[in-house]
């Protein structure tokens, strides 16, 4: 699959460059013509390796190997008034041994999915680039589920260099099985544990969600900038998997049940620091709060290091600590009378710390069409035992 994803992309390429010989504007400077880049492809690249032992699909217990092989391609397009269409696109293909297990299906070692994704948006900005309104419209469908997306954005510039941001965002998604593998949109059922397929255990499939969005930055002294970011998001519908199994202390096994509706409350500080034209400290902290019980708090640090005018280097480190909700319980510990209940160690208390390396090739006068290059390696460590790596390479082009 990766492979006729190449095939495409590379296609794809050529075909643009070709209709950009065509479009690509032209200025009369008096001096010389220079052209005017309108395209731009960023394409993106990635892979990653996880393991843990505590499944959710098997009820707090089992592995949680996964590998996940993904492609993304942004395409923009200038317009002649300065505005902005971009397409994007990208394809998963994911492979779970703790999945294969909705089946207990002894005979392969894991199961394969494809999940692709599409989202289309358009950007205008007034005579002097001080307002921006954006719209986007999306998709990401895979066997068991599909999500579409509706968002609007609205960003101003403020006087003193600062950004005004505010979006709104809402996601309505359907969880039921066969949705590629019975043809396009063809819903037939939830997917349950195959022992828990007698019971219809919810009379709704799907889970909507609307996310309000608000940002401000500010230079706050010569060498600082301070941005304040904050989110409101409410959510209706199947907030659980179907798929998740959850053994009880007398011996019953049900399917994973969590309530209908959702709130969740985040609110972020950015702290950027620039000790010198070669290094800079950002720093960035994040509370979280939902109606399900949790409370989290994040901490992250990077210091992109300049090594020349056009290498970058990006370390970075993130702490993360959740309290866990209020329905989780491990394995066979839950007792029948409860009215919700998870086995999904994502939704415990735990710790997490990643680490890693950013390396920034930035456009060098030589280059006429390549922007540049980033590539990316990171581990992930949590203190129930999930660790996973990924690495990921972007190139960044313009005709």
């Amino acid at each position: 699959m990766m492979r006729l994803f190449l095939i495409f992309f590379t296609i794809s390429s050529l075909t643009f460059a070709q209709e950009a010989i065509q479009d690509t504007a032209i200025i009369d400077t008096g001096y010389q013509k220079i052209k005017l880049k309108k395209h731009q492809i960023k394409a993106v690249f990635g892979f990653l390796g996880q393991d843990g032992d505590h499944s959710a699909v098997t009820g707090g217990e089992g592995t949680e190997e996964l590998h996940v092989q993904s492609a993304r391609i942004i395409y923009l397009k200038k317009t002649k008034k300065n505005n902005q269409w971009n397409l994007k696109g990208g394809i998963d293909q994911i492979t779970s041994a703790s999945t294969d297990r909705i089946d207990f299906i002894k005979s392969s070692a894991s199961y394969h999915d494809l999940r692709g994704q599409v989202n289309i948006g358009f950007a205008y900005s007034d005579s002097t680039d001080t307002n921006t309104y954006i719209g986007v419209i999306g998709s990401s469908l895979e066997s068991d589920y599909w999500s579409r997306q509706f968002g609007v954005k609205y960003k101003r510039k403020t006087k003193y260099g600062g950004i005004i941001q505010l979006k709104l965002n809402y996601n309505w998604d359907e969880l039921r099985w066969g949705i590629i593998t019975a043809g396009i949109f063809d819903f037939t059922k939830m997917v349950y544990p195959s022992e828990l397929r007698g019971t219809n255990w919810f009379n709704k499939s799907h889970r909507n969600s609307l996310t309000l969005s608000s940002k401000y930055t500010l230079i706050s002294s010569q060498r600082s900038r301070l941005g304040v970011m904050f989110d409101f998001t409410i959510q209706e519908g199947i907030l659980s998997t179907p798929f998740h199994r959850v053994y009880f202390n007398n011996g019953d096994l049900r399917v994973e049940r969590l309530p209908f509706k959702r709130v969740k409350l985040p609110l972020s500080v950015q702290y950027n620091y620039f000790i010198s034209n070669g290094l800079i400290i950002k720093n960035y902290f994040r509370y979280y709060w939902d109606s399900f019980g949790m409370n989290s708090y994040t901490f992250s640090l990077q210091a992109p290091i300049k090594v020349k005018y056009w290498l970058w280097l990006k370390p970075f480190l993130r702490f993360y600590h959740q309290s866990g909700i209020n329905y989780f319980k491990p394995y066979a510990n839950h007792s029948p009378s409860q009215r919700y209940y998870t086995s999904d160690y994502d939704l415990s208390k735990f710790n997490s710390l990643n680490y890693g390396l950013s390396l920034k090739v930035k456009k060098r006068p030589s280059w006429d069409r390549i922007n540049g290059y980033v590539f990316n390696l990171e581990n992930y460590l949590r203190s129930d035992g999930l660790s996973f790596w990924q690495t990921s390479f972007k190139i960044d082009v313009s005709f």
